[in-house]
């Protein structure tokens, strides 16, 4: 029976397998490394959910097609393996224009990677970005994209500085999603994919 833990992967070292295999994680996220063999070796080990992210250079003011690009090596490698292609990692918005520029990003983005036969996953924000005080401002205007994305995935941290431990991003989203649109798929489940604390500006805990 899967575990509750996630396990982050920047690489694989010395028995990663052996681990994942005895811990038999929810979910493993990649990061950067397209390895097919290793991924189908995660396939082996644990029936987790794979979520993988490509580290691209481009943000949402650019075009989702420009992003795809630069990913499809990686995409090619890996397609067809049941993986949730993260898109934008930690996008930060400073007006209600980007809120909708990013909005129309991972409506594309989502509308590509469904052509290739795969899915998506948006919004990969993490405690504290955006603040609470931000959220009328991006959260309403991104229902479009939280409808056409697969999952919702977001990092979680307990932070003991700053004042930041309760996030509700996830609640608020969904709630907005029921308000504004018909369809109540719109509400996307919901992925953890880094959990952990932060004290004094360092992360620790499991991840």
């Amino acid at each position: 029976m899967p575990s509750k833990l996630s396990v982050h992967l920047s690489g694989y070292p010395n028995k990663t397998f052996d681990i994942l295999e005895k811990m038999q994680p929810s979910v493993v996220k990649v990061f950067n490394q397209n390895s097919e063999m290793n991924i189908d070796e995660i396939r082996r080990r644990c029936s987790a959910l794979i979520i993988y992210r490509e580290f691209v250079d481009v943000d949402y003011h650019q075009p989702a097609d420009v992003f795809y690009a630069k990913m499809k090596p990686s995409l090619d490698k890996l397609r067809g393996r049941g993986i949730i292609f993260e898109g934008l990692n930690e996008p930060v918005t400073n007006s209600i224009d980007d809120s909708k520029m990013l909005n129309a990003w991972y409506v594309r983005y989502a509308q590509i990677m469904h052509a290739e036969g795969e899915k998506v996953a948006g919004f990969s924000w993490s405690t504290g970005n955006p603040t609470p005080a931000k959220w009328d401002s991006i959260l309403p205007y991104v229902v479009d994209a939280a409808a056409a994305v697969d999952v919702h995935a977001f990092h979680e941290y307990y932070s003991t500085f700053g004042g930041q431990r309760d996030w509700g991003i996830t609640a608020r989203l969904k709630r907005h999603c029921r308000r504004t649109r018909a369809n109540p798929s719109s509400s996307r489940n919901v992925v953890w994919t880094t959990t952990g604390s932060r004290m004094a500006g360092t992360s620790v805990g499991f991840r």
